[in-house]
């Protein structure tokens, strides 16, 4: 999302922005693990827990940190990646 923004690409930076908004709320797993950090955040720590509950029974892989770090050519990109299954298979797409 940074390019269209650097390249001052609003509309296509709100547009990513926007896909980004609805495949996470659309998507269990991710929708869970957004209201855990909230409710973290937020010191709802026995909201907190139900949340870790469910992600354990759901997606249990889900709470294995997955992460990178690289800088290249300037640029640092850091990359959180989360195991999802049940994915559509290849060449389905989430549209």
């Amino acid at each position: 999302m940074a390019r269209p923004v650097i390249a001052k690409d609003y509309k296509e930076a709100a547009r990513i922005r926007d896909t980004l908004k609805l495949f996470e709320d659309e998507e269990p797993v991710l929708r869970l693990m957004r209201a855990l950090k909230d409710a973290v955040a937020d010191e709802r720590f026995e909201d907190a827990a139900k949340y870790m509950d469910e992600l354990k029974l759901l997606a249990p892989h889900a709470l294995l940190k997955c992460s990178s770090d690289a800088t290249t050519l300037g640029v640092r990109v850091q990359v959180r990646s989360v195991y999802i299954e049940d994915r559509p298979s290849k060449g389905q797409t989430l549209r």
